[in-house]
C-alpha cells in the first residue's frame, strides 16, 4: 500500500527538482538580460519607445483607432462549472498521481489507488470553488 505512495512522491520530488532547476537557470538568465537592458531615466525610456512625453497627437490617436480599433478588451466565452471542474484534472502533476493512482490498482493495492483517487478529487473540488469565487459560481461565499 504504502509502496505506490512512496514511488508517487519520489517521482514529483524528482520533477519538482528538475522544475526548480529549470526555474533557477532561467530566472539567473533574466536578471542578466534585465541587468543589461534596463533604462536608467525616462527621456532612455521614451527614447526606447519612440514617444515623446506630451504623448499622441489627435491625428496619430485617430490613426491608430483606424488601424487598430479602440483599445478595448472583449469578455470571453464564460465555462461551465463542468469545464473547469474538468481543468482541474489537466495539472502535470495531479496527471502523475492519477498514473501513479493506476499503477497501484493494477499492482493490486486497491486501497492506496483509492486514497490517491480521493486526494485528486477533493483538490479539484477545492479548485472549482476557488475558481467559482473569482467566475460567480454556486459555490462563491
Amino acid at each position: 500500500m504504502f509502496y505506490a505512495i512512496k514511488v508517487s512522491f519520489f517521482i514529483i520530488e524528482g520533477i519538482l527538482h528538475c522544475i526548480r532547476d529549470t526555474v533557477g537557470v532561467y530566472l539567473e538568465k533574466e536578471e542578466e538580460d534585465n541587468e543589461k537592458n534596463i533604462p536608467t531615466d525616462g527621456k532612455e525610456v521614451l527614447d526606447r519607445v519612440k514617444s515623446r512625453e506630451s504623448g499622441l497627437t489627435d491625428e496619430e490617436v485617430k490613426r491608430s483607432r483606424e488601424a487598430c480599433g479602440w483599445n478595448e478588451l472583449t469578455e470571453g466565452k464564460k465555462k461551465s462549472i463542468l469545464q473547469i471542474f474538468g481543468e482541474q484534472y489537466k495539472d502535470f502533476l495531479v496527471l502523475i498521481l492519477i498514473a501513479s493512482a493506476v499503477i497501484s490498482g493494477i499492482l493490486g493495492d486497491v486501497e492506496s489507488a483509492a486514497v490517491i483517487m480521493i486526494v485528486i478529487t477533493m483538490n479539484a473540488v477545492l479548485g472549482n470553488c476557488a475558481d467559482g469565487k473569482k467566475r460567480n459560481s454556486p459555490c462563491r461565499a
